[in-house]
């Protein structure tokens, strides 16, 4: 039996956290891949990610009520579905934001 020497796991939009030293940055993704290796390396693969700092929890508030109020009354179809993965990746944003004290 051969032994795999990676660990290939899905996430969706979250917080991932990179530690360097005694630093750690906070990114906000908006899903991916994580390969964890036999080392304890993980390797990250992400479409997009931006340093959580760098969003304003105000405005994120703002965007997630006109999406939830779109979302309520939508257009057609293809609006709808704009609006709810919207909404989805709003909501996940703010809550990391609340979750690191930056509401």
């Amino acid at each position: 039996q051969l032994a795999c020497p990676l660990d290939l796991g899905c996430h969706s939009v979250s917080v991932v956290a990179i530690t360097n030293g005694n630093q750690t940055k906070k990114i906000f993704v908006s899903g991916g891949f994580a390969l964890v290796k036999n080392d304890s390396i993980v390797d990250i693969a992400a479409a997009e990610g931006f340093d959580l700092t760098q969003f304003d929890a105000t405005t994120a508030a703002k965007l997630l009520d006109k999406h939830q109020s779109n979302l309520a009354a939508p257009k057609d179809e293809m609006d709808r579905v704009r609006s709810q993965i919207a909404v989805d990746v709003l909501e996940s944003l703010t809550e990391a934001m609340k979750a690191e004290g930056l509401h």
